[in-house]
């Protein structure tokens, strides 16, 4: 059995890989437009919430297709500006908290940020890292599950970019 210790290190190896991908509103993370920047801004202000739907959503969608037990998420340091209504602890295996929770936890941080979430796919060695605003990346070599997670965003509306 894999011990939190052994996760947490797993978590830090993926996290500092170079091939990854990004869950994202645009074709490509940086976009190919000169008023990137201008347009973040603005979907910032009128999208979040759409999106941040979305992506609960599509967690919702990829964790079920597991065990329970397969699936470890956990929130980093937490931020005074983090909304912390449910106590929850950094770097503690929020899973078994539920989908209510889970929800709430997942919109707080697209929206607002004062923290970040990882969640870590024991089973097929995945990591979907969640922050604040359209930074959503997914590191992971399993091909079935990013064909799966492709397929997921394309039904959703959202687009799958891999970062090489």
């Amino acid at each position: 059995m894999i011990t939190e210790k052994q996760i947490d290190n797993r978590i830090q190896e993926l996290l500092n890989s170079d091939f990854h991908y990004f869950i994202s509103l645009y074709e490509d993370k940086y976009g190919r437009i000169e008023c990137y920047s201008e347009l973040e801004d603005y979907m910032l202000k009128k999208y979040i919430d759409i999106f941040s739907v979305k992506v609960t959503f599509l967690i919702f969608r990829l964790i079920s297709f597991f065990k329970p037990t397969d699936v470890y998420i956990e929130l980093t340091e937490i931020h005074l500006d983090f909304d912390n209504i449910f106590d929850i602890e950094p770097y503690k295996n929020i899973r078994d908290r539920g989908f209510l929770v889970l929800d709430s936890v997942l919109q707080n941080v697209i929206k607002k940020g004062g923290t970040t979430i990882n969640i870590y796919i024991k089973k097929n060695d995945t990591l979907i890292y969640i922050s604040d605003g359209f930074n959503i990346v997914v590191f992971s070599e399993d091909k079935q599950f990013i064909k799966t997670i492709k397929e997921s965003c394309s039904l959703i509306g959202l687009n799958f970019v891999s970062v090489k």
